[in-house]
């Protein structure tokens, strides 16, 4: 069952996104997967296209694999899997307002890579 909003996925980007660089604004591409591995591998389909700055959504509450900002070791080894596959752009990390040590939460992701 899908629960977020319908999009064609991040293979399907690739002519929006060459189109919005024309913008001259930064690109972001906001990013989530079902398991470590395809978060990976969606962050190396992401680098090929002209984006500035990667975002990972850690609190999509629309998927089956659960809101990875409550589960830190488990954030903290997909942004390890993405900094060690992506090196070439900067990785910002999505938390909502209810983690409860934000300033902590942050320099713990700040050392895995973000």
């Amino acid at each position: 069952m899908r629960w977020g909003p319908p999009n064609s996925g991040i293979k399907n980007y690739g002519l929006e996104i060459e189109d919005a660089k024309y913008a001259n604004v930064p690109l972001i591409q906001s990013i989530f997967g079902k398991s470590v591995e395809e978060c990976r591998e969606v962050a190396q389909i992401a680098i090929k296209y002209p984006i500035d700055m990667l975002e990972f959504n850690a609190t999509c509450q629309h998927s089956d694999f659960v809101a990875v900002e409550n589960n830190p070791k488990l954030l903290r080894s997909i942004i390890k899997e993405i900094r060690e596959n992506v090196q070439t752009r900067p990785i910002a990390v999505k938390i909502s307002p209810n983690v409860g040590d934000p300033a902590g939460f942050a320099m713990t992701l700040e050392k895995a890579g973000s």
